[in-house]
């Protein structure tokens, strides 16, 4: 089928999509700004809920092919602090991933992204997340410290229950994640197990499969 743009409102924001979204059961959108677009690459397959809310401008939500969730996903691009207004983020979710628990995926502040690569495997009570929302600066600088970063997560990764992918962080391919686990580095290899909090390399040159 051809993929369609369609309109949402006078705003500027559009979903795209080869189906009709409101025939989508168990999605829910929430749009409040302006110049943002939603993109699936085929129908979800959503046994539990696909929950989008967005409220921030100029941002884009891209859900690749044959995408499951089993319970429930909440991807939200939000406001900073004291309500300070959000831009220019991006949520990409690669083919074949699935989320088999509750899922929150949460963006805010300005010019950053969390990207989830193919194939990826998400167990249940899991959070990802680029800002701390509130800012922690040096009381003699002034200087804020704890900038929002980007998030990558590579292809073939499997996150386990109860972790959180917090600023700043990175894991490759073929990488797993203990379950209880805080992510909050970037990790130069794939093929590792990441355990602790703060998660660290528990064992190198691993896989595995479903």
């Amino acid at each position: 089928m051809t993929m369609i743009e369609r309109q949402l409102d006078d705003e500027g924001n559009t979903v795209s999509c080869d189906f009709d979204p409101n025939e989508l059961l168990n999605f829910r959108l929430t749009i409040k700004g302006c110049n943002n677009s939603i993109v699936f690459k085929s129908r979800p397959l959503l046994h539990g809920n696909l929950v989008i809310y967005i409220n921030a401008d100029n941002c884009e939500v891209v859900l690749g092919e044959n995408i499951t969730c089993q319970k429930n996903l909440f991807i939200s691009l939000l406001p900073s602090g004291k309500g300070r207004h959000s831009r220019q983020l991006k949520c990409s979710i690669g083919n074949n991933t699935t989320f088999n628990g509750l899922v929150s995926i949460v963006l805010a502040e300005e010019n950053n992204e969390i990207q989830i690569g193919e194939n990826c495997l998400f167990a249940d009570n899991i959070s990802i997340s680029t800002s701390d929302s509130h800012r922690i600066f040096s009381i003699k600088t002034g200087d804020r410290i704890n900038k929002a970063q980007s998030v990558f997560i590579g292809h073939h990764v499997w996150i386990g229950e109860n972790v959180k992918i917090l600023k700043g962080s990175m894991i490759l391919n073929d990488s797993i994640v203990a379950m209880g686990s805080i992510v909050t580095r970037k990790f130069e290899y794939g093929n590792v197990v990441l355990a602790g909090v703060p998660a660290k390399i528990v064992r190198s040159e691993v896989n595995w499969d479903y």
